[in-house]
């Protein structure tokens, strides 16, 4: 069974390299529902930074955030707002498949972000995917409780397939990881 499992996600993985898609990547002030984006980046199919922005926040960041991903109200004080950064953030992503290694999260802050500035852009979700859903199944770690796979963390999904590039909790390395997960689960060096 598990094998099946991972080549159905080998599969479907290769469906989407072959769209070339890009990888979005945020880190928040938190994890609720009036949290902020203060880090963004769209990195391309083939690995260019099409995105990297610091974000200012309307609320100050907290230090238990600032813990996990280094980032201070400090490098943040002459940052753009979130409105600031939408056309480039547009530019980047529109007509393109995207993927997101936690994608409700993500969508989420980003819609959060946009309403918290009094910035209401449309953002098409329709042509974007879920890697942490995908790479549950392929590690293929049941739970009995939730009836479904285990989602795993960034950081472990680049150990489990050898994939060198650290999970810094920074939004551009960690797209980047989240691109290399893809293509790793595709088959791909």
């Amino acid at each position: 069974m598990l094998r099946s499992q991972k080549d159905l996600i080998r599969r479907k993985a290769n469906e989407l390299v072959s769209k070339k898609p890009v990888f979005l990547d945020t880190e928040t002030t938190g994890l609720g529902h009036r949290d902020e984006v203060i880090d963004i980046a769209v990195v391309g199919f083939d690995g260019e930074i099409l995105l990297k922005s610091l974000v200012r926040p309307i609320r100050p960041i907290p230090a238990d955030a600032t813990s996990v991903h280094g980032i201070t109200n400090k490098m943040v004080e002459n940052a753009p707002e979130f409105g600031e950064i939408w056309t480039s953030l547009e530019s980047a992503i529109t007509g393109k498949l995207v993927g997101i290694y936690n994608k409700d999260y993500d969508l989420r802050i980003i819609k959060q972000s946009s309403g918290l500035n009094a910035f209401n852009p449309f953002l098409a979700t329709a042509g974007s995917f879920c890697i942490i859903e995908m790479f549950a199944r392929y590690y293929g770690q049941w739970d009995d409780y939730h009836q479904s796979y285990t989602w795993q963390k960034l950081s472990k999904a680049g150990m489990f397939l050898g994939i060198t590039i650290p999970n810094t909790h920074r939004a551009v390395d960690d797209a980047l990881l989240a691109r290399q997960v893809l293509l790793k689960m595709a088959g791909h060096n």
